[in-house]
């Protein structure tokens, strides 16, 4: 009988970067001792699982925020997402945030409307920790 493949999971998560350039979270490594080798679990921006059996030719760039419900989060250190663009007077300490979904478009109240915010894929560096960047995409009023 085969010994039984042995699995690790990354907590937190690992951004990755391959030589395209796409970023992934690496979520987990396994080794398969029948075949010696080891391969690992990757996670792109739109949630899509892949295994690959290499990490040559791939960069980390840090580590990604461990997932938490949205109602846990207590500190900006805890933030996963940055909101660019927008109303100028959409405050810094609003921008910067938890969503449990990365993937999918953010809703914020603002004045008499909400601004909308969509995922790129792009990170960016922000009180230690590597997070998405969602753009602006419009405003929409809150109906009567």
């Amino acid at each position: 009988m085969d010994p039984p493949d042995i699995r690790i999971l990354m907590n937190p998560e690992l951004i990755l970067e391959d030589r395209k350039g796409a970023l992934c979270h690496l979520i987990s490594s396994s080794y398969m001792p029948d075949r010696q080798a080891w391969s690992y679990e990757t996670r792109d921006l739109a949630g899509h699982v892949t295994r690959i059996s290499s990490l040559i030719g791939h960069q980390i760039l840090g580590e990604a925020t461990p997932a938490r419900d949205e109602t846990d989060v207590t500190a900006s250190e805890e933030m996963n997402v940055i909101l660019q663009g927008g109303p100028a007077g959409l405050p810094h300490h609003e921008r910067l945030r938890y969503v449990s979904q990365a993937t999918h478009d953010v809703k914020v109240p603002y004045g008499n409307g909400y601004e909308h915010f969509a995922p790129t894929q792009t990170y960016q560096k922000e009180n230690g920790y590597h997070v998405a960047v969602f753009r602006w995409t419009g405003t929409t009023k809150i109906a009567e």
